[in-house]
């Protein structure tokens, strides 16, 4: 049986990429490609010219998403990816609520109405578990309220939506790191226009700092692997109901994640401001050099993440080596 796939994403050339490998592995009859008003130029430019495509322009806050005739959709579906999310580091919790929890709820709602649908897909992050080191894969459940900002916080609210509704449809949630996506600028990589900022707006003044006592690490998981993973969860009866956590097998130090970046513009960083310091200037001036307050805590004591069901898909974690990479290419094409 053909597939008939239903998306919500921002569109860029990072979704591109996915559609692309998913119509060479499956037989895709037809995809509906569901954005906002506000991102219509963005997808005449990044999206893929497919015979079978057909974008839809809606609202993730309205109901039935905003669209007027979806009884086909609903009959027809047989997949829903949800990819979409909203990660400005700098809005307030507001924002994020609506655009990722509220719009969520909205799908999942929508969902239920689809009377062919073999599995939904939803994108969350590692950092859903805000600073418990993700011991727990596969299930959501209480903590402490110990996020580093509004966007860990509303993708767990998301997940506990996602939990709510998971007796009813076919589920199946990815987690990744940081990704790292070097073919072109992405909405999946803004951290990367944010490290550099800071390193470019710094320099002008005591030249950049090291951010941390030292220790801190992030983790980023690179394209390939996560097209990889992608691809073999996708249409996979064994994954439903599960959540599989995309992630390297060790962390990148912040430190040289700075170094990386500061090479690409041809500058070196020799000193460092604890991140209590960085958070007090940040707070004060609206940003410390270019790097919002609430992408701070990144540059703390990094955490490990359980890849058990990686290991399930039989799906090798990069390297260090190919981490650093990936983010040469990255600070490369952020420094143009």
């Amino acid at each position: 049986m053909g597939i008939a796939l239903f998306i919500v994403s921002k569109p860029d050339s990072f979704i591109a990429d996915l559609i692309d490998e998913l119509v060479k592995h499956h037989e895709i009859e037809k995809i509906w490609f569901l954005i906002e008003e506000g991102d219509v130029e963005a997808a005449i430019t990044h999206l893929p010219k497919l015979p079978p495509l057909e974008l839809l322009v809606g609202d993730l806050r309205g109901v039935s998403l905003g669209l007027k005739e979806p009884l086909r959709i609903w009959e027809e579906t047989t997949h829903f990816l949800y990819l979409n999310e909203f990660r400005e580091f700098g809005a307030s919790f507001s924002t994020y609520y609506l655009k990722n929890i509220e719009a969520v709820k909205n799908a999942l709602n929508f969902a239920l109405r689809m009377k062919s649908l073999r599995q939904m897909v939803y994108m969350s992050t590692v950092f859903v578990a805000g600073l418990n080191n993700a011991v727990y894969p596969n299930d959501i459940v209480e903590h402490e309220n110990d996020f580093r900002n509004h966007y860990e916080r509303s993708k767990y609210f998301a997940e506990i939506e996602i939990s709510k509704k998971s007796h009813r449809l076919p589920i199946t949630v990815i987690r990744p790191s940081f990704l790292v996506y070097t073919r072109d600028k992405s909405v999946w990589t803004n951290y990367a226009h944010h490290v550099l900022r800071y390193i470019s707006l710094s320099r002008a003044f005591f030249g950049p700092y090291y951010i941390g006592s030292g220790k801190g690490s992030m983790n980023f998981i690179d394209f390939e692997t996560f097209n990889t993973a992608f691809i073999r969860l996708f249409d996979n009866s064994n994954a439903i109901g599960a959540t599989y956590n995309i992630v390297s097998t060790s962390n990148t130090p912040s430190d040289d994640v700075l170094d990386i970046f500061a090479s690409s513009i041809r500058y070196n960083i020799s000193r460092r401001v604890s991140i209590s310091t960085a958070k007090t200037l940040s707070v004060l001036f609206g940003g410390f050099f270019g790097l919002p307050h609430d992408m701070l805590g990144y540059f703390a004591d990094g955490d490990g993440y359980a890849m058990n069901y990686m290991k399930s898909l039989k799906i090798a974690p990069p390297d260090a080596q190919t981490i650093e990479e990936g983010l040469e290419k990255l600070a490369k094409i952020y420094s143009r």
